[in-house]
């Protein structure tokens, strides 16, 4: 083999590496970030914190409006509301104050970048798998299944250390995100806080992780039987 060929073949060894990884990355990232999309802007998930919180009392608003303030919140982090001015009747004031409203627009900054970088994952997953499969012919199967599993288990390993130091990490998060107080609100006042106090967002991550959990574990296992159908033909044929 001459050196040319001996360096094509070094580098096109190193892309493929490098493209396996990023397959791995962008497809569980991706993941997640859709099982968190889907549950932190789902209704069902707000009423039942309600339900447990006891948040009509709270916060004096009986429960039909607060799920119908809460449909507005979802329309308004999902794009599909244009201002967070939302009222329980034509004619009243605003549910929320000024500074829940600014806070609010950098909630929603967040959300819209989020929604970009998943789409952008999913067209990462499914070039960099197009090119392995077809390109490369690589047999993505294996490499799926160790990826999934190591990206999982960081994954657990960061949220339990979250769950147990939640106040500390709630705080460094907003903190890291945000350049601005306005996310500090009165419990005592700001009805924001009142109908979405720690426990939803502490209860909300140990669900995303929970789905997370059981999607990434039917699809090892999907995986595990392609593998072993894979062995057998190779088996057979021999």
């Amino acid at each position: 083999m001459n050196p040319l060929s001996l360096r094509g073949y070094y580098i096109g060894g190193k892309m493929k590496k490098i493209l396996k990884i990023v397959l791995i990355l962008s497809l569980f990232t991706f993941l997640l970030l859709l099982i968190f999309q889907y549950s932190s802007l789902n209704i069902n998930y707000f009423e039942t914190k309600f339900e447990e919180n006891n948040t009509e009392k709270v916060t004096g608003i009986e429960k039909e409006k607060l799920l119908d303030i809460s449909k507005e919140i979802i329309k308004y982090l999902d794009g599909e509301r244009d201002n967070f001015n939302i009222k329980i009747a034509d004619g009243q004031e605003s549910v929320f104050g000024n500074r829940e409203i600014e806070h609010m627009k950098d909630v929603r900054e967040l959300f819209d970048k989020g929604f970009i970088i998943r789409n952008i994952l999913f067209l990462t997953t499914i070039t960099s798998f197009l090119i392995l499969k077809f390109y490369y012919k690589e047999n993505l199967s294996k490499i799926l299944f160790i990826g999934g599993i190591i990206f999982s288990f960081l994954l657990m390993v960061i949220g339990v250390i979250i769950v147990f130091n939640f106040n500390k990490a709630f705080v460094i998060f907003h903190q890291v995100l945000f350049n601005n107080d306005l996310w500090i609100l009165n419990p005592k006042e700001d009805v924001l806080i009142q109908m979405l106090p720690s426990n939803f967002f502490s209860d909300l991550g140990i669900l995303i992780v929970r789905r997370y959990i059981i999607t990434v574990i039917l699809f090892l296992i999907s995986l595990m039987v392609l593998i072993k159908k894979k062995n057998k033909k190779t088996f057979n044929y021999k």
